[in-house]
């Protein structure tokens, strides 16, 4: 039988290696891989002499403005994410309606998603203080979304110990994980409000009420409490080498716990929130040098198991009330679109790391941590053909009038990089070619996620 498509001469990128190969396509999914030559014929051939194929990326750690204050709608951040090689990308139900319960939240997401999406998605749902978040982790699963968030920090949303420990104890019961956002809020609350009562409200004083050590200790308090509640556990956005070794230590114990870090704590220091104040103020905050060379050292290690945006996009406006009291801004910064350029850059170009690093960080293990492989995050066959034609070759200049997202500024505005993507691939059709969308908005398919799936990361 013919194929749909052929992709021909790339050098394919998997976890396991590089080779020049050509991939098959029929019906959505890789029907073939092979070197040297065969015959078949093909509606369309792609001649990817020159580029890495890469697996799609996964990015499990996207933001929104449905419920919250993020300035993309979900549309925007996948369309975003599409441009930047993203193929797969799983979103947080956040919730700030307190008449809406957690079950309700995610049927209005999934219909969203269903209706606007460019990319395939799954969600990951948020579970604020009280019964009912407790009694829908049974349902959220039944209906395929198998992992859930909590927070440690944020007024409004910070969890208590007794809340945490019953949702972790739901959410193993129900075969699910539990993405936890590891800052011990009452240690910055306390801070901030002495920082605020001092008059202390700079950019240096956003870093001082959030100390290394409130990471540190909630890191360490989730990991015991999953162990006592055998709740499979995954350690959101860590900035800090100590947090990293936590979460190894835990590993070597036998707990099912995974670390994930993001291209902003790899790349850039504290320096840019004293240089940028507000639009620089995300949560984590950024750190000190050593701590980033701390982190590149846990990575190539494989004591850091993935890398995820945490695309949080506002605006220089919604960022403003930061610049009289920083304390007064919004967390985050947009960061789906740039994430695989900016981690081709630093870990291949200029630190020498193997792409074959970047395959499984951005798209092998995201995908095993929350079930979606091998029908994601693979080249083989059977596997959906989500697929990122890279030119390594390429540099280019981040700038943030050239992102597609409704943030106006970025955090690597001027960055000059070598390598970008040159089109990307969605269960076989054409996503994006030559810097423009070919997909129409709803073509994103939802993925159900299976309970205990095997997350062998």
């Amino acid at each position: 039988m013919p194929y749909d498509l052929i992709v021909r001469g790339g050098d394919l990128v998997t976890p396991g290696g590089v080779r020049r190969a050509d991939i098959g396509v029929r019906a959505g999914r890789i029907a073939a891989v092979w070197e040297g030559e065969e015959p078949g014929l093909a509606a369309r051939v792609v001649d990817a002499a020159g580029l890495l194929v890469l697996p799609g990326v996964v990015d499990v750690h996207v933001h929104f403005c449905t419920f919250s204050h993020h300035v993309d709608a979900l549309r925007e951040s996948f369309v975003s994410a599409a441009h930047g090689g993203v193929t797969t990308a799983i979103g947080f139900v956040l919730l700030s309606r307190s008449e809406m319960r957690p079950l309700e939240a995610l049927r209005h997401f999934r219909a969203e998603g269903e209706r606007d999406a460019v990319v395939d998605f799954a969600f990951h749902l948020h579970l604020p203080e009280g019964e009912a978040a407790i009694a829908d982790v049974p349902g959220a699963v039944a209906e395929g979304t198998t992992s859930f968030k909590i927070f440690l920090t944020y007024a409004g949303r910070r969890a208590s110990d007794e809340h945490l420990f019953r949702a972790m104890r739901a959410v193993a019961a129900a075969g699910g994980l539990l993405c936890v956002h590891c800052e011990d809020g009452g240690i910055i609350e306390a801070l901030v409000a002495q920082q605020i009562a001092a008059g202390r409200v700079g950019p240096a004083d956003f870093l001082f009420a959030h100390p290394r050590e409130a990471e540190t200790l909630a890191t360490y308090k989730v990991i015991q409490m999953a162990r006592l509640s055998g709740c499979p556990v995954y350690v959101l956005h860590i900035s800090t080498p100590e947090a990293a070794a936590q979460v190894q230590a835990a590993r070597d114990r036998g707990q099912a716990v995974w670390a994930e870090t993001c291209p902003q704590y790899l790349t850039l220091t504290n320096q840019a929130v004293l240089e940028r104040g507000a639009l620089a103020k995300i949560g984590p905050p950024l750190r000190e040098p050593e701590d980033v060379e701390g982190l590149w050292a846990h990575l190539a290690a494989g004591r850091i198991h993935t890398v995820g945006s945490d695309h949080s996009p506002h605006t220089r406006e919604t960022k403003r009330p930061g610049e009289r009291n920083i304390f007064d801004a919004w967390y985050g910064c947009a960061g789906t679109e740039t994430m695989l350029p900016v981690m081709y850059d630093e870990m291949v170009v200029r630190r020498g790391l193997p792409v074959t690093l970047l395959a499984r960080l951005l798209a092998e293990r995201p995908a095993k941590v929350f079930g979606l492989y091998p029908r994601k995050g693979a080249i083989e066959v059977g596997a959906d053909a989500d697929l990122v034609l890279f030119d390594p070759a390429r540099a280019a200049t981040i700038r943030a009038a050239d992102l597609h997202t409704r943030s106006d500024y970025t955090l690597f505005e001027g960055r000059q990089v070598r390598g970008w993507p040159r089109m990307t691939i969605r269960r076989g059709e054409v996503l994006l070619e030559g810097g423009a969308l070919a997909a129409r908005p709803g073509s994103g398919r939802f993925l159900p996620r299976v309970p205990g799936a095997e997350r062998g990361a």
